[in-house]
């Protein structure tokens, strides 16, 4: 029995993205690239929080991935998926896997932009094993998969949006979580990066208390593969449920 809990940080802010690994070592974490922005084919200048920021290149973040950090796909232009119509949202999820197939060998989990998922998407088509994210902030109860249910949806992953200002509530909430559950903790970067980031003393603290209340860490990409690798073992063991 176990408690497991991910740090998930979207759009590839590679300066904070060090800093959390440093951190987390040597613990995992799960970053979500947008791949216009390692690979140069996208600025996005129109979104003010990624102006003048360092998106890092291909071998960066292979880099970090030997070091044992997951890095997964967040589209091409960070578009939201509801104002794309189906080729548009095909080619996102292409061409960004493509890039992240240049830096890992999977599993590969495809995080939807401002977490708007669309359903009507085959993601198994493009070698996708899993995709996300239902989300809720922190000032709403915490939301964790629950392993062993039966209704788990892999392409319907959920996590939680933590903000540093509700501390407090939320490493207690963290205390409580049931055994068997995995919780995905939602950031972007740290120390004024991207959208409400954390302070590195706020995060470490938070990475402290996690360590204390005994959460076992693991990536997204390392807990998709056992769930696949247990399915393979025992085909009548059901996935998890996402509950809240």
């Amino acid at each position: 029995m176990a408690r497991f809990i991910t740090f998930r940080f979207d759009d590839g802010f590679i300066d904070g993205a060090r800093k959390a690994a440093a951190a987390l070592h040597p613990s995992p974490a799960s970053f979500f690239v947008v791949a216009g922005l390692v690979d140069g084919s996208a600025r996005l200048d129109h979104i003010e929080l990624f102006r003048g920021r360092n998106f890092g290149a291909v071998h960066e973040w292979r880099a970090m991935g030997e070091l044992g950090h997951d890095v997964q796909p967040h589209g091409v232009s960070h578009s939201n998926f509801a104002e794309l119509n189906a080729e548009q949202q095909r080619t996102e999820v292409r061409a960004s896997v493509e890039l992240v197939r240049r830096i890992h060998g999977g599993p590969y989990i495809f995080g939807f932009p401002y977490n708007n998922i669309v359903a009507s998407l085959d993601l198994t088509s493009f070698g996708l094993s899993a995709a996300g994210f239902v989300t809720a902030s922190s000032d709403e109860a915490v939301v964790f998969n629950r392993l062993g249910d039966p209704e788990f949806d892999r392409f319907r992953l959920r996590s939680w949006a933590v903000r540093e200002r509700h501390f407090d509530g939320i490493v207690d909430q963290l205390d409580s979580l049931p055994e068997q559950s995995w919780t995905i903790l939602a950031f972007h970067s740290l120390d004024g990066e991207g959208h409400e980031p954390w302070t590195s003393l706020g995060f470490a603290r938070l990475l402290a208390r996690v360590r204390a209340a005994g959460l076992q860490i693991i990536s997204i990409r390392s807990m998709v593969a056992q769930l696949g690798d247990r399915r393979s073992r025992e085909p009548s063991l059901p996935d998890s449920e996402v509950t809240r």
